[in-house]
């Protein structure tokens, strides 16, 4: 026999930042976003005596004997959490493959993370909801490894789908977002991705946020109640059906947030989205912590090829994506068949 899952990426368009801790248990928080069409894969198959993780992303394999797996700082690190959160016993070859480079904005990490949690339920024959997932990945990336961040990308990687997402008093709700087909198909033309090209370590940038948290936690948890709002005032745009308002929110999220950290945006970022504007684009952001990876745009009505037209004299590459409903998926197959 041999398991497949798939978890796909997230585009996170408004109210991140507020679902980090603590401030989202003591002060609430609130995320819109979706996920897209582009995947986190992994595919077990048992093995005799011993465990084999293989990341073709990183072109490493590594093999360990069951049981818990010694953390040495490599490249397979959160690979190595998300399989100590299982009492593993028998072996098996494990290999993880991602559609999209990590550090990109995405939370590209969390979905692997997903995706190999729900390899290993069905290969253990453990019953796993998308919250179980969700949160036995969070726990992984965020406890054990210690990465900085938030809530929102686990829980988007294990549901999928359009979702207005809360956290408040230790607890997260999932409520999907139904849009129209034909309003849902205007914003996904609308919407323009780029990779930048550059990546960042988004948990350098979470220590800096907690760090001027620390320093001055009245105007940060200001910041942070303004960041959700957006995320509400968006859902109130999408329900009116007014994709122009969605875009002005995208940019007055995207002015809010660079005031959590002077590490979230860099100067060529700053150009490439300023020109946006002037050619087009009624909104946009960085995705994800920030200082680089993803950077994601609304056009005006009849503005698209305006906006990629101008953006040709930069170095970046357009990242043609569709909304994608399903979250994690896994399939168990007989090696005969």
């Amino acid at each position: 026999m041999y398991v497949t899952s798939q978890a796909p990426v997230r585009v996170s368009f408004g109210g991140g930042g507020s679902d980090v801790p603590p401030y989202c248990w003591s002060h609430g928080g609130e995320v819109l976003n979706t996920t897209i069409d582009r995947f986190a894969r992994a595919t077990l198959r048992p093995k005799r005596d011993e465990i084999t993780i293989r990341s073709v992303d990183f072109d490493i394999v590594e093999t360990f004997d069951t049981g818990r797996i010694a953390y040495d700082g490599g490249d397979l690190e959160l690979l190595k959490a998300v399989l100590n959160q299982f009492d593993l016993r028998e072996g098996f070859e494990l290999t993880v493959q991602s559609d999209l480079p990590s550090g990109t904005g995405l939370g590209g990490s969390s979905s692997v993370a997903v995706a190999v949690v729900g390899c290993l339920a069905a290969f253990l024959e453990r019953e796993m909801t998308p919250d179980d997932a969700a949160e036995l990945a969070y726990y992984a990336e965020r406890e054990d490894l210690g990465e900085k961040g938030g809530y929102q990308d686990q829980y988007a990687a294990a549901h999928g789908g359009f979702n207005d997402i809360t956290f408040a008093d230790g607890e997260t709700e999932v409520r999907p977002v139904t849009l129209p087909d034909p309003l849902l198909s205007t914003l996904e033309r609308r919407l323009l991705l780029y990779y930048t090209g550059k990546t960042r370590a988004s948990s350098e940038i979470h220590e800096d946020m907690d760090r001027q948290y620390r320093e001055d936690p009245s105007e940060e948890r200001a910041r942070r109640r303004r960041l959700k709002q957006v995320a509400v005032d968006m859902n109130d745009a999408l329900a009116n059906g007014d994709i122009n308002r969605f875009g002005e929110l995208l940019h007055d999220g995207w002015t809010v947030k660079k005031e959590l950290s002077k590490m979230i945006t860099i100067p060529v970022i700053d150009e490439i989205y300023e020109t946006s504007r002037q050619h087009g684009a009624a909104g946009g952001k960085i995705l994800g912590a920030g200082g680089g990876g993803h950077l994601l745009l609304l056009a005006e009505p009849g503005r698209t090829m305006d906006v990629r037209y101008a953006l040709r004299e930069f170095d970046i590459e357009s990242v043609p994506f569709g909304f994608e409903a399903d979250g994690l998926q896994t399939w168990v197959s007989d090696d005969a068949k």
